[in-house]
């Protein structure tokens, strides 16, 4: 995901007027604008970086105390020419009528696009260390995109716990290499890996060089091998286990290891790009990318539980502010009060078990659709790891059902933020409601998806998928025939009721056909 970079300053509404901001922002009325963070205490060492550009300055204690002493508002407000426009305004206007003096002046803005940018992320790094006690990210992504070191620093500036899994890898790959006449299987099982404090890796004693070229053109190999694959996923989830913030970066983590994480992050670039930057050629980067892509054990894969960041044309400290974006966005779900979003569509396709919507589904992904994953897999997932009785084995069916709207909140908070005109969801909050309707539980205040989305009504369309016939699905249709006529009939009436316009598929056995389908939906309607 390719962030469009327009204009932007970040506001702070300080304490000496923190009681006013609501007639202050009245002031930016005609600007599109973000409130990031209302009723906002700053720590000390935030602060201090945030303002770090004054600590020789003889002021700069009497600041630092006065933005502890009491609550802010944080805003983002995007414009063309907004950084002069803002700073005019505060000067002219905001200042003179509610500031004291030189440091109790009201209002911050920033003075360039260089330091709204270092705000923007100390101001994120600040509220989502406030509203974070657990999480778990996964970061996938392809060879030399910086998985790594984005993940170190993100450990860092977020206090999560890093876990390296290509370091895993390489440091098996370097016991290989040197003893290249043994098994690889029986080097791993001799080889002893231990995590220094500062990330760094010690493989049997020693601190060596994990970046090296023989090491990069053979790690994929030695990754291709099912035994070292679980050898490195035993020290992948114990070391998650232990600590309830964590960062973990790898090749297939959200599809293969962790599908239960709380947030499912790609990372990639250009090949050219990546080469510059790995001081390595694009011939090497495209033959580990085929390695990993195509090997038969657990291959690289990007599927619709990723939110992709690409790169290419970003620097380090803009990815890590993209990174920031995307996790302050599942974190809080919410959107820009100003963002148009009267021309967003959002496509919800549904249907019961059987029907071949992850096949759909993948097939719209891969013609660059933007999509939003079900949820229902990673709280299955979640709950068979801490051995929790799922609703058909005799668990709470609304217990489950709320943890799935939980995550479709988040996944759509981080759908907002990009600039997709037409997001897919794979499935709904409606299926989601029509789960517990069927089971005659009552329901929680639940919002349908375009409340959820922030747009008119008109704007969700809905492609719903018939059941697939008997031979095309085989035995797994026949086993659970009546199961699948039930789910159809008590999804088709939550639709129904739902206001939306639906399009019912008839029987279609060929899957290019229904893509076409949702494409002709997509082209007439949106």
């Amino acid at each position: 995901m390719i962030r469009l970079e327009i204009p932007y300053s970040i506001v702070i509404i300080k304490p000496d007027a923190f009681d006013r901001r609501q007639e202050i922002l009245k002031h930016f009325s005609k600007y599109e604008k973000e409130i990031l963070v209302d009723n906002f205490q700053f720590t000390k060492r935030s602060i201090m970086s945030f303002y770090d550009i004054h600590k020789d300055k003889p002021f700069f204690s009497n600041l630092i105390e006065f933005m502890l002493s009491g609550k802010v508002m944080i805003l983002k407000v995007i414009g063309d020419n907004i950084i002069s426009e803002i700073r005019q305004l505060v000067e002219n206007e905001i200042r003179p009528k509610y500031g004291t003096d030189k440091t109790k002046n009201a209002i911050h803005a920033s003075d360039s696009r260089e330091s709204a940018q270092k705000e923007y992320t100390i101001a994120l790094t600040s509220i989502i260390n406030s509203k974070t006690s657990k999480i778990f990210i996964t970061v996938d992504g392809v060879a030399k995109s910086g998985k790594t070191s984005i993940c170190q620093t993100l450990s860092e500036m977020l206090d999560l716990h890093h876990l390296s899994s290509g370091k895993i890898y390489r440091a098996f790959t370097w016991a290989c290499l040197q003893q290249p006449y043994r098994e690889p299987i029986e080097v791993c099982k001799r080889t002893s890996i231990k995590f220094s404090t500062n990330g760094n890796v010690i493989v049997d004693g020693k601190s060596v060089d994990l970046e090296a070229r023989e090491i990069n053109l053979k790690v994929a190999d030695i990754a291709s091998i099912p035994e070292v694959r679980k050898m490195c996923e035993k020290y992948q989830h114990a070391f998650v286990e232990q600590f309830p913030k964590v960062i973990v970066d790898g090749r297939n983590l959200a599809t293969e290891v962790f599908p239960y994480s709380d947030l499912k992050l790609f990372l990639t670039a250009s090949s050219k790009t990546r080469a510059l930057r790995g001081n390595t050629s694009e011939e090497d980067i495209d033959e580990r990318d085929y390695k990993d892509t195509y090997r038969k054990t657990s291959p690289m894969k990007l599927d619709s539980s990723h939110t992709v960041i690409d790169s290419t044309n970003m620097d380090y400290q803009r990815t890590i502010l993209e990174f920031l974006i995307i996790i302050h966005a599942y974190l809080n779900g919410k959107i820009s009060e100003s963002e148009d979003v009267d021309g967003r569509y959002v496509i919800i396709i549904t249907g019961p078990a059987s029907s071949g919507k992850t096949t759909l589904i993948n097939n719209l992904q891969g013609l660059g659709y933007y999509v939003v994953p079900e949820t229902a897999t990673q709280v299955i997932q979640r709950w068979k790891s801490k051995n929790i009785p799922l609703p058909w084995e005799g668990g709470d069916m609304l217990k489950f059902q709320s943890e799935i709207y939980e995550l479709d909140l988040k996944q759509i908070g981080v759908a907002r933020r990009t600039n997709n005109r037409v997001i897919i969801l794979d499935r709904s909050v409606e299926d989601t409601i029509a789960y517990v309707h069927n089971v005659g539980l009552d329901l929680p205040n639940w919002k349908p998806t375009y409340e959820l989305f922030g747009i008119p009504k008109n704007n969700v369309k809905v492609y719903f998928l018939n059941i697939l016939k008997v031979e095309d699905n085989g035995v797994r249709f026949q086993n659970k025939k009546e199961q699948v006529k039930e789910e159809y009939k008590f999804l088709d009436t939550e639709y129904k009721n739902s206001g939306y316009m639906v399009y019912r598929e008839l029987f279609c056995r060929n899957a290019q056909k229904r893509v076409r389908n949702v494409v002709k939906v997509i082209n007439k309607y949106c």
